[in-house]
């Protein structure tokens, strides 16, 4: 295998690094102009969330089926953002990206040697790698990440390979927040790699990625870092993950299906804490739904003109009693009054 990693300070000239040059600036000059990604990344993202409401409403967990619709909302955002650039890059007005020369983009192979700790290029394989610093990001620690290009490929692409992974309990396959099956979310830094890419500025391109790679944006996250070591259930402490747990609507915490249960009224999720059981009916109802009468709160099917059944009893009693005296008192000649 041809690997060359480059040296520290190394001054002299590396003629392989110059074949890549030569090699890219070729590519880039010949297919650039009409070179356009369609966001299928976003795309599939989208069909996974939608996927993820089917399952929710098939099971009936309306906590996951309001999560999952936020989720699929901020999906089909994304998509829209990436048609969007896709009907702007093949604007036939707009001008042409400078491509680099292989001379500059010579200069760039060199340059990454002060800003990495290892560079690699592997020509039998089309690699060319630049590896981070470790990466520790709201004090979780993520290790250091191998930026990796494919040179040979039309269009240019890269993935994110972790040299130590350090991925959630829940998902095996997301490395970082913003890395899922290797593939970086790239956000608003799109555009910015896009053009690096298209004009042959590598050593843009590698510091772009580095530079996403050591911020946090918890809104686009493939999972949270505040998930990160694992959540568990506040109510029987089992394991949760994002397709079966549901989220309280009193105090705001998740908690598995067998730990909340619907308001029998009003149908609001609660956990066993914030839900309470109507004394009369013993069904399970969210606290703002229980009304005061003489004595404990009882739900409103509980309740008959805000007067629980008791309450009730007596003023048939107290009806009652009230007739029977009247009668006693017609019985005995005196003058029935009424109260």
């Amino acid at each position: 295998m041809n690997t060359i990693t480059m040296p520290k300070r190394e001054q002299r000239f590396h003629r392989p690094l110059w074949t890549v040059a030569r090699r890219l600036h070729g590519r880039l000059a010949r297919g650039h102009d009409w070179r356009v990604d369609l966001p299928e990344s976003a795309w599939s993202d989208c069909q996974a969330q939608f996927r993820r409401i089917r399952k929710a409403q098939s099971h009936h967990w309306e906590g996951a089926v309001r999560v999952s619709r936020r989720d699929a909302r901020d999906a089909l955002t994304q998509l829209l953002i990436g048609i969007e650039g896709s009907r702007n890059a093949i604007d036939p007005d707009r001008n042409a990206p400078v491509v680099m020369s292989a001379a500059e983009i010579y200069r760039d192979l060199i340059s990454l040697d002060d800003e990495f700790p290892e560079v690699r290029c592997d020509l039998d394989r089309g690699h060319l790698s630049a590896v981070t610093d470790p990466i520790e990001l709201e004090e979780v620690f993520l290790g250091a990440f191998e930026i990796r290009l494919h040179f040979t490929h039309t269009p240019l692409d890269y993935e994110i390979v972790a040299r130590d992974p350090q991925p959630p309990r829940c998902c095996d396959h997301v490395t970082h927040p913003h890395v899922e099956d290797q593939s970086l979310c790239e956000g608003e830094g799109r555009a910015a790699i896009r053009n690096s890419l298209q004009q042959g500025r590598l050593a843009d391109f590698f510091l772009i990625v580095r530079q996403i790679l050591n911020t946090y944006n918890g809104s686009s996250a493939y999972v949270a870092l505040d998930r990160w070591q694992g959540r568990d259930c506040p109510g029987c402490g089992s394991e949760l993950n994002d397709d079966e747990c549901s989220e309280c609507e009193a105090c705001g915490s998740d908690f598995c299906h067998a730990c909340v249960s619907d308001c029998t009224v009003c149908g609001s999720f609660g956990c066993d804490d914030c839900q309470v059981k109507c004394p009369e009916c013993e069904e399970s109802v969210c606290r703002h739904c229980l009304t005061k009468c003489c004595g404990e709160p009882l739900c409103e099917r509980c309740l008959d003109d805000k007067n629980c059944r008791y309450c009730q009893a007596k003023a048939q009693e107290d009806e009652q009693r009230s007739d029977r005296t009247a009668v006693h008192a017609v019985c005995l000649g005196e003058a029935a009054v009424s109260a």
